[in-house]
This record gives C-alpha cells, sequence and structure tokens, in this order.
C-alpha cells in the first residue's frame, strides 16, 4: 500500500484531500463570532460537566467557542492543536482517575482512546458553546490537507504518534490541517 510506512497496529489511514474521488464544495467565506455571542451565559447549566476541572484547570483555549464553521468539512485542525490537546490529555489522565466504562480499568496515557476523549474532554468543552470542539480552537474555517480514518478505541497516542510520522515524513508544517470526526 501506498501508505504502508505509517499504517499498522494503530488501525488508521491518512488520505490525502486531493487523493479522494470526491468533489470539494465551494468555498464559503466564514467570519468569527463577536465575542459577546461566543459562549452562553455561565449560568447555564451544563449537561456535561468538565469532571476532571477540580484537579486540571481547564486551558483558555478550550473556554469559549472562537469561530463558527457550519461546514463540517471545513472542521479540519491543524497539527499543533492536536498536539496541545494530547499534552491535556496526558496531564489529566496523570490526575484524575476515570474507569473504562467497559473493562473498569482506569484510563491511562497508554489506553484512552476516543471514546474517552469524547466523554472527558470534547462533549464537555463544547457543550456550553454548542459547537465543535475545531471551533474552540481555530479562528477561522480550516480546509483539511488530510482525512484520518481510525477506529475510536485505538489508543490516541497511538493515531497522535502516527500523525506525527506522518507528518515528518511528508515535511509537513505544525499548521497542516487533519479532519478527524471526533473533532469536526
Amino acid at each position: 500500500t501506498k501508505y504502508g510506512d505509517i499504517v499498522g497496529k494503530e488501525a488508521a489511514v491518512l488520505l490525502g484531500v486531493g487523493e479522494s474521488k470526491m468533489e470539494a464544495a465551494p468555498l464559503v467565506e466564514v467570519a468569527a463570532l463577536p465575542a459577546e455571542s461566543a459562549a452562553p451565559p455561565a449560568e447555564e447549566a451544563t449537561r456535561y460537566p468538565v469532571q476532571w476541572a477540580h484537579m486540571v484547570d481547564v486551558p483558555e483555549m478550550y473556554q469559549r467557542r472562537l469561530c463558527d464553521v457550519p461546514e463540517t468539512h471545513r472542521r479540519a485542525m491543524q497539527m499543533s492543536a492536536f498536539l496541545q490537546l494530547g499534552a491535556l490529555i496526558e496531564k489529566v489522565v496523570k490526575v484524575f482517575q476515570y474507569e473504562d466504562k467497559f473493562s473498569k480499568k482506569v484510563v491511562t496515557k497508554d489506553s484512552v482512546n476516543l471514546y474517552h476523549i469524547n466523554d472527558l474532554f470534547v462533549m464537555p468543552l463544547t457543550d456550553q458553546a454548542k459547537c465543535s470542539f475545531m471551533e474552540l480552537t481555530a479562528k477561522a474555517a480550516q480546509d483539511p490537507l488530510w482525512f484520518v480514518s481510525h477506529w475510536w478505541g485505538t489508543p490516541f497516542f497511538d493515531t497522535l504518534r502516527m500523525m506525527r510520522l506522518h507528518a515528518e515524513r511528508r515535511g509537513l508544517a505544525s499548521d497542516a490541517c487533519y479532519w478527524m470526526c471526533t473533532f469536526a
């Protein structure tokens, strides 16, 4: 396979957007939301509380929606945003005891996957703003250069390692955008 150098136990495949047979949708200008509409009032109850906030501060970058991107296909995230999220996840799972719903084992850096990340980070951090995770990390729409196909049960740091290797082998900058469903 063309991507054999990066595909293995990670069960993820990266496809260059230009390598797809799908036609690109027309580009639409997306403006940042005004500050006053960036997040609902703090007194509104959230359905998904940030369970670990009493142990690790929620970084400023995840506290408000930075943009509104109605076109899901334009919600790619920069590699640097994935790495920043990885650093937060590592910090949280080091001190917060989260039990996997099925195995009943405590989630660690080596076992945290997208099911856990969705429950611990994506849903709680996006709930108040009613947005995608990408809209917390970017100032405008970001078209993907690469699409990440994966299994949610793959350890996230395996996927992140694979993405870093992919970017390194192709000489991509940290602002290269990858589209991954969980965050779009």
